[in-house]
């Protein structure tokens, strides 16, 4: 069980000399009973939290527990109350924050035999208790090509290629991270190839793109995480593959990107 996390935004974080730490999940696996803690179950909760944790009573109660899902994505904005439960393993894409503020560690102690550090008082100011993602469903843009998230700050979405098929990505504004599932693959770019296992995580800066994908000799899956203009690069094509203003919209859960 990791500790239940608030994170500040980009204002609360500016004064740190940090932005703020928007993070999305995306589940690799899980355990048969695995959840993921995403939120309170109404905002009012907050005040009666407040009190709980102030007096080092658990406050997983409170907690919106959600079945963790393989293959499920979820955006969790900053000032969202989380955790992550135990038996799971999740690719995370985030804001470059390392600002982490702990509201309860599960009555753990550290390798010092003591309690962890809490930080109550700085996780209360920066919560935002009306947040409660939820899990978002991927929008299919062309053949082996499924948008799973998408803000301001990022984009993830999942490849899926049949044997020998490739796939070009080309924006040349952000680098591109692509970190193989499954599968095995070359990745090209700037007249150089290379060859990709799983596991592994190929970064394509700017200057090198387009850069192609090619499945040999089987299927392949990876994530491709990238910083988007929201409206060339997820909007029009999600609309042009047929997906609804709400289902786009609802890649940015709780928040407002893609209205």
């Amino acid at each position: 069980m990791l500790s239940v996390q608030v994170h500040p935004d980009d204002e609360e974080a500016r004064a740190l000399g940090s932005p703020g730490k928007t993070e999305a999940w995306h589940v690799l696996s899980s355990g048969i009973e695995s959840e993921l803690y995403l939120g309170l179950h109404t905002p009012s909760d907050l005040d009666e939290l407040a009190i709980r944790a102030r007096t080092g009573a658990r406050t997983s109660s409170f907690l919106r527990a959600i079945p963790a899902r393989p293959m499920e994505t979820v955006l969790i904005p900053a000032g969202t109350i989380h955790a992550l439960g135990a038996g799971i393993m999740v690719y995370e894409i985030q804001q470059p924050s390392g600002i982490t503020y702990r509201l309860d560690d599960w009555g753990r102690m550290g390798s010092d035999g003591k309690p962890r550090e809490l930080h109550i008082d700085q996780s209360l100011a920066v919560a935002k208790p009306a947040y409660q993602p939820a899990p978002i469903a991927p929008i299919e843009i062309e053949q082996g090509r499924s948008l799973l998230t998408a803000c301001r700050y990022f984009a993830l979405e999942k490849l899926a290629l049949a044997p020998d098929q490739t796939i070009t990505i080309d924006h040349p504004e952000s680098p591109a991270v692509l970190t193989l599932l499954d599968g095995n693959g070359v990745v090209s770019a700037a007249g150089k190839r290379i060859d990709i296992r799983p596991g592994e995580t190929v970064v394509i800066f700017p200057r090198d793109m387009p850069m192609t994908l090619y499945a040999n000799p089987t299927t392949l899956t990876a994530l491709h995480g990238w910083v988007p203009d929201l409206a060339s690069e997820i909007v029009l094509p999600a609309l042009a593959a047929g997906a609804s203003n709400a289902r786009i919209a609802a890649l940015a859960g709780p928040l407002d990107d893609l209205l």
